[in-house]
């Protein structure tokens, strides 16, 4: 191969190399902004013509039939109780987040419980004594312009709020947010490994509006009190006096 030649392909390597990463600088700055789910979603993803049943083990079936939403739901008597993931980000009621760069590691804001989920990017192992929680521990990494977050260290409970579906403190979330070139939205692909719940994995998707226009807003929330209690009509006009 010749001189002239080696210096054609290095010079072309090169600006191939410069002009993707600057594809992926701007698509990336434009990444972080506010979002807002649709309301509907693919829930779960199966190729069936028939309605989807959920892979339950038995002792996945045996939690799905043993809990109550109307009465096991935390929200049933504290209003302000704290959401969990991944029904953060499967809630139909408030579906708001942003992203933030937050030096090497990225933050997800979601409106609802003002909750923070700090994103710890290129981590190469975890920590098993961290304490489970209701956000979990979080992990991520960039791969061909997506973001995948993983998260473990659950507390558990269940995927949805005011449903049954549960899902225990050892399940893995595993999360992929692909920007649209077209529209900026963000397509959220969502799996949980739960084998002690279910034999196959969970899939799930869901699209988030585009918002930079937007805010994420204080949640104050108002807690109203156990649904079993009666209605204290002048407390509650005492709160939104206040608010």
């Amino acid at each position: 191969m010749t001189l002239y030649r080696k210096i054609t392909i290095f010079l072309f390597l090169l600006l191939g190399s410069l002009y993707f990463s600057s594809i992926f600088s701007k698509s990336n700055n434009i990444f972080f902004t506010v979002y807002i789910g649709e309301l509907s979603y693919l829930e779960p993803i199966n190729n069936s013509l028939y309605p989807y049943e959920y892979p339950f083990t038995e002792k996945g079936l045996e939690l799905y039939t043993s809990y109550d939403p109307n009465f096991d739901d935390p929200r049933q008597k504290n209003d302000c109780a704290k959401e969990s993931i991944p029904a953060h980000l499967l809630t139909e009621a408030v579906a708001k987040l942003e992203f933030k760069k937050d030096g090497e590691n990225i933050l997800m804001l979601l409106e609802r419980d003002d909750a923070i989920r700090v994103i710890h990017m290129n981590v190469d192992k975890v920590n098993e004594n961290i304490s489970p929680s209701l956000l979990g521990y979080s992990t991520g990494e960039w791969r061909n312009g997506s973001l995948i977050i993983k998260t473990s260290h659950l507390l558990g409970g269940v995927i949805f709020a005011q449903r049954s579906y549960p899902i225990s403190s050892n399940a893995i979330v595993t999360e992929k947010y692909t920007p649209n070139a077209n529209t900026n939205d963000l397509k959220m692909y969502l799996e949980i490994f739960d084998p002690s719940n279910y034999t196959d994995i969970i899939a799930i998707e869901r699209n988030w509006a585009w918002r930079p226009d937007s805010q994420i807003y204080p949640w104050n929330c108002i807690n109203l009190g156990s649904r079993e209690d009666p209605l204290d009509l002048e407390r509650l006009r005492d709160m939104l006096q206040d608010l």
